[in-house]
């Protein structure tokens, strides 16, 4: 899918839309306020950390009979912009994987070669209970992760990252793993519980 003149969907040169959240530890600092940038304060200066926390649509969510009834919806009634938007949305259900699956495989290649350590968080990874972490100077290991419980709606289960409860564990999780004895203490505000 390319960008037309005029449309409202962005999209990047090679087709693929952007993943956000990329340097989630600078974005997740400005979300969470003092109390998280103070945590990642205590590791060491010398030391960077890269937190890929890639919120990517799950065929179990582009499966579900609530995304199907969506684009059922937006194509029948949703108005003269309607089928575009249902198409932009089922375009979503192949190319955010294939941005996230990039992504990822550009930061394990990195893996040993970037100056920082890097905690990769999928919506795929997260669903089957682990995560990826590089200690600077070492190899890729992929480890066990788990995020927030199950919520009732097994919508927001199908897509566990857009979850704010998984952000934290996924920010505590990565301070854990640096070696540093922090117990992050987010405000309410903040990010909700």
């Amino acid at each position: 899918m390319a960008s037309k003149p005029g449309s409202r969907i962005n999209v990047t040169p090679r087709g693929l839309r952007l993943l956000g959240l990329f340097a989630i530890g600078t974005i997740g600092t400005a979300l969470a306020g003092p109390h998280l940038g103070q945590a990642f304060a205590q590791v060491e200066s010398a030391e960077r950390v890269v937190i890929y926390y890639g919120n990517e649509t799950t065929p179990a969510a582009a499966g579900s009979r609530n995304y199907t009834l969506l684009l059922q919806a937006l194509r029948l009634d949703g108005g003269p912009d309607g089928p575009a938007i249902a198409d932009a949305i089922a375009d979503d259900a192949t190319i955010s994987p294939a941005v996230a699956r990039s992504e990822v495989d550009a930061l394990v290649r990195s893996c040993g070669r970037l100056h920082a350590d890097i905690a990769i968080f999928t919506n795929a990874m997260t669903m089957s209970g682990s995560f990826m972490f590089c200690r600077q100077g070492s190899g890729m290991a992929t480890l066990p992760f788990t995020g927030a419980p199950p919520a009732s709606d097994r919508i927001l289960n199908r897509t566990p990252l857009s979850r704010p409860e998984y952000l934290r564990a996924a920010l505590e999780r990565t301070a854990n793993d640096l070696t540093v004895d922090v117990k992050l203490e987010l405000p309410e505000s903040g990010i909700h519980k």
